[in-house]
């Protein structure tokens, strides 16, 4: 189960996605960003990005 700030958010970048047509896709070899045309395939792959910091976000709700 996802906390759900982490929901909002990525619900918030998938709205942005669709309103402009990009979506930022992960290039492997430097780490950087690609911004990319949007595809329901790349749109998946960034709502089920992995959660790296749930402490942070449990001490934001205290």
């Amino acid at each position: 189960m996802r906390i759900p700030e982490i929901d909002a958010f990525l619900t918030e970048i998938a709205t942005v996605c669709e309103k402009h047509g990009l979506v930022l896709a992960h290039e492997d070899l430097d780490g950087d960003f690609l911004v990319e045309d949007y595809t329901p395939d790349a749109l998946e792959w960034i709502l089920r990005a992995n959660e790296n910091f749930p402490g942070r976000l449990k001490e934001m709700e205290i």
